[in-house]
């Protein structure tokens, strides 16, 4: 009994560490899209720019997660890019939300 129950452990936390993994990944594709809209580029470029980036920003967070095996860390880790990445994507939305509409 007490295999399967490590077998399920390791299920779940797999999966968890990949949703967890994901939604860091779009916090940060919704940041560069941000912060290439700001540096200059185009909507499009600045999207495209960004989905391609966020293939190698996922790549680098999985095997990151999957080398680290304090699993402590691994939460407050991508816990804390989160974060960091929803504040950032905040502020720049508050810079790009008066070039969208024209007002200054």
């Amino acid at each position: 009994m007490s295999a399967r129950i490590q077998t399920f452990k390791t299920i779940l936390s797999s999966l968890a560490l990949c949703v967890a993994c994901y939604w860091t990944t779009e916090q940060w594709i919704a940041l560069t899209s941000c912060l290439a809209y700001l540096a200059g580029l185009s909507r499009a470029n600045a999207v495209m720019l960004a989905a391609m980036l966020g293939f190698v920003y996922l790549w680098l967070l999985l095997l990151w997660a999957f080398a680290e095996h304090r699993v402590r860390r691994q939460c407050m880790t991508l816990a804390g890019l989160w974060l960091l990445a929803t504040g950032l994507t905040w502020a720049a939305t508050l810079m790009i939300t008066p070039a969208l509409t024209g007002s200054r």
